[in-house]
């Protein structure tokens, strides 16, 4: 926004070839993915003067944006009974001897957990996805709690770390206390001011601070290793905001593609250098079409997101039975072609409550792959 970037190249040849170069279509837009979206739309900026990015905050906040693992590891019916965790935990859950009942409604909390081990589930939603009293559901996260590694299923870093002192230490009372009481203070390990604070000697609190440097506030990194791969990045995000879901284009990498105002205004003067003027000219259909391309990307994603957790609600209840769809289905119901369909969701994947899910196993190809 605002006056031209000092690396914005000369007239001349390079902006000769660029005006030369291929137009990115419609298509080629769609069928990219989140970080291949961003590099492109940073790489046209560079050589598009009627081009300018405007860079916006992650979607997720910021503890979201630390490396995590995948959770959910979805099967090729698409169901995330598959997840790794949820088979740690219920290999625990067997050899406790567990009862039926409460072993299957502990793997569905399993499932619920995020890619950290925490559980991000008020109770009252988690009394309606099990149909369990308050009661039955605080034994169902209490058994998970006391399950490994510690930590997992706490619904805040202080109960996760008070989960493995209690486990670990459960006799260093003033550790507890600096997490119950100064849990800030504690782990930017600032001594002075938290026995001030505590009103004891540093000497007094020294070891406390030791042991609380060593607990994990990622449970989910202490399971076995080659349990959990890197994840990867969701394209589509479905949050549950006010117990409804929402469906949220995860763009934290993606800058907002605009029109210059400072060319905008060159394009209004009428008496400009002819080679300027054709240089803009073309160049704006050019720059038009990408963020028309742009929105479209978008709005069609959107679309087809907002379908699916219609016609699959295995996606958002781990319940629920997958359903037969195909992309030709899809297709009628937002009224656009197969192909269209299958370039905005190639390569790309959705995250929802219950886990991370490849849009192409979403979809049934028996039936496509005789059309």
């Amino acid at each position: 926004m605002g006056m031209p970037q000092d690396d914005h190249p000369p007239l001349g040849g390079t902006f000769q070839s660029h005006m030369e170069s291929e137009c990115p279509t419609s298509v080629d837009i769609l069928s990219m993915s989140r970080g291949e979206l961003g590099r492109f739309l940073r790489q046209e900026s560079r050589c598009n003067t009627l081009l300018d990015l405007v860079d916006r905050h992650p979607v997720n906040g910021p503890e979201d944006n630390e490396p995590g693992w995948v959770l959910p590891e979805v099967g090729e019916n698409g169901v995330c009974e598959e997840n790794p965790l949820v088979r740690f935990v219920d290999s625990q859950l067997s050899a406790r001897g567990v009862e039926a009942s409460l072993r299957s409604r502990c793997r569905e909390v399993a499932s619920l957990l995020n890619r950290n081990g925490y559980l991000e589930c008020s109770d009252e939603r988690l009394c309606e996805r099990l149909h369990s009293s308050q009661e039955e559901c605080r034994l169902v996260v209490e058994t998970i709690q006391s399950l490994d590694p510690a930590g997992i299923g706490a619904r805040s870093l202080k109960e996760c770390l008070l989960l493995q002192a209690g486990r670990y230490c459960p006799e260093d009372r003033t550790l507890l206390r600096i997490i119950e009481e100064h849990l800030d203070l504690g782990l930017e390990n600032k001594a002075r001011l938290l026995a001030l604070s505590m009103e004891v000697n540093i000497s007094d609190i020294s070891g406390s601070l030791a042991v609380l440097r060593t607990l994990s506030i990622r449970p989910v990194q202490a399971l076995p290793a080659g349990m959990l791969r890197p994840a990867p990045e969701a394209d589509v995000l479905v949050k549950v905001i006010r117990d409804r879901f929402q469906v949220v284009l995860n763009e934290a990498q993606v800058p907002i593609p605009m029109m210059s105002n400072y060319y905008q205004m060159i394009l209004r003067v009428e008496q400009e250098d002819d080679r300027l003027r054709e240089y803009l000219n073309r160049n704006l259909t050019r720059t038009l079409g990408i963020i028309k391309s742009y929105e479209n990307r978008n709005e069609t994603l959107r679309r087809i997101v907002e379908i699916l957790l219609q016609e699959q609600p295995y996606l958002t209840d781990p319940r629920a039975q997958k359903k037969r769809l195909t992309m030709t289905e899809m297709a009628g119901l937002i009224g656009c072609s197969v192909s269209t369909v299958s370039r905005a969701v190639k390569g790309k994947y959705m995250e929802t409550p219950c886990g991370v899910f490849s849009f192409k196993k979403i979809f049934s190809y028996r039936r496509q792959n005789a059309e």
